[in-house]
């Protein structure tokens, strides 16, 4: 993806289903090449990003999921 903001970003990942989202819970990350900085916590990643700078990173699911994703992001200071 590529940032649309300059600070830390909140990008959650989620399984759509029919009945409703639930939160893919990542338990490992880390940046490829010379991306930007990403951390794990609490299920979520937090990557320092740089407005118009793509992201590359590379993370572990808690569990096995192959359905399809929804990728939420917020840029810290934001409103949901």
């Amino acid at each position: 993806m590529t940032a649309e903001g300059t600070g830390t970003v909140n990008l959650k990942l989620t399984a759509t289903g029919i009945q409703k989202e639930e939160l893919l819970y990542v338990t490992e990350s880390k940046k490829i090449k010379n991306s930007n900085e990403v951390t794990t916590k609490a299920g979520s990643l937090e990557i320092d990003a740089k407005k118009g700078e793509r992201i590359c990173i590379s993370l572990t699911l808690k569990q096995k999921y192959t359905g399809p994703i929804n990728v939420k992001s917020l840029l810290k200071g934001e409103m949901a």
